[in-house]
């Protein structure tokens, strides 16, 4: 369920607006919708970011020839506008916890710890499309968060034109990553990926003072080289990194936010190692699903 923004003037009628049903009106589907970030410096916005993971694992040192891990983790997201922003806005996003847990397949769920204990904040800045001009502070153990949450920024850019349902758009994705390796010498992979998207505008709702507009998106990233601390031969191993992404959005004009996200990205990996090492490449393929919904 998606909550009610919780607007001081609807406050006392909270309980009239909550059995309100959501419904498709005819006339909205005829007239453009224009995405526009337009958030409240007032309002914060705290959603839960649940993920899964499935990795393939073939070849990696210490391990057989090819094993599966799976992983779950929950996470959650503050997000806060700095008072009396305007376009370009500066935004910060606090990982209030995170629980992250491992397996072999088949085997004992055990706590792993990826993050310090202190909350983790990033700091960017933003303009009414959501295109990100770059983090002014991005720690590394904040991508190292994303293990557990590894759509939790996946960022789309909303559409310049007004759309109707039906109508497309193109978009860069943008996909901050991090994955641990488990094992003897257990090592870690992280980077940055891009590609071209495709996103849909399928209906639009109203829901009271609320427009809510459901998209799915579709696209690739782009193939690309990614920082490794997993040693192959006695050396760090260079990884190529390409994969794809699909999943449907839900963009709330009251919230001004992604109200709920369902996410599957698939990221191909394959571990390069030196010259005359004597090993073969290794390779990992690693499946995630990502939801993230906001808490009311």
């Amino acid at each position: 369920m998606i909550p009610m923004r919780p607007d001081r003037a609807v406050i006392p009628a909270m309980g009239v607006a909550m059995a309100l049903a959501m419904v498709t009106v005819p006339a909205a589907s005829q007239v453009p919708f224009r995405f526009e970030f337009r958030p409240d410096p007032r309002l914060t916005v705290r959603t839960i970011v649940a993920s899964r993971g499935d990795v393939l694992l073939v070849g990696l040192p210490g391990l057989s020839d090819s094993v599966v891990a799976e992983w779950e983790s929950l996470a959650g997201l503050t997000r806060r506008i700095q008072a009396g922003a305007t376009d370009p806005y500066a935004i910060s996003l606090t990982f209030d916890s995170v629980r992250t847990r491992f397996r072999w397949r088949h085997g004992t769920w055990r706590d792993v710890s990826l993050v310090p204990a202190e909350p983790l904040r990033l700091e960017f800045v933003t303009d009414a499309r959501l295109s990100v001009f770059g983090p002014t502070a991005v720690e590394d153990s904040a991508r190292a968060i994303l293990v557990s949450g590894a759509a939790t920024l996946a960022h789309l850019a909303l559409p310049e034109q007004p759309l109707t349902p039906g109508g497309e758009w193109s978009a860069d994705f943008v996909f901050p990553f991090a994955l641990q390796i488990p094992g003897e010498e257990p090592g870690r992979i992280a980077g940055l990926m891009t590609g071209p998207g495709i996103g849909t505008l399928d209906s639009l709702v109203l829901r009271g003072g609320d427009t809510l507009a459901y998209l799915s998106v579709r696209g690739r990233f782009i193939p690309t080289s990614a920082q490794t601390t997993v040693e192959l031969g006695g050396s760090p191993a260079l990884a190529e990194v390409w994969g794809g992404f699909a999943g449907q959005f839900i963009w709330s004009t009251a919230w001004s936010a992604f109200v709920s996200v369902a996410l599957t990205t698939r990221v191909n990996q394959r571990l390069e190692a030196p010259l005359g090492s004597g090993i073969e490449d290794a390779r990992i393929t690693a499946t995630l699903t990502t939801r993230v919904w906001v808490r009311s």
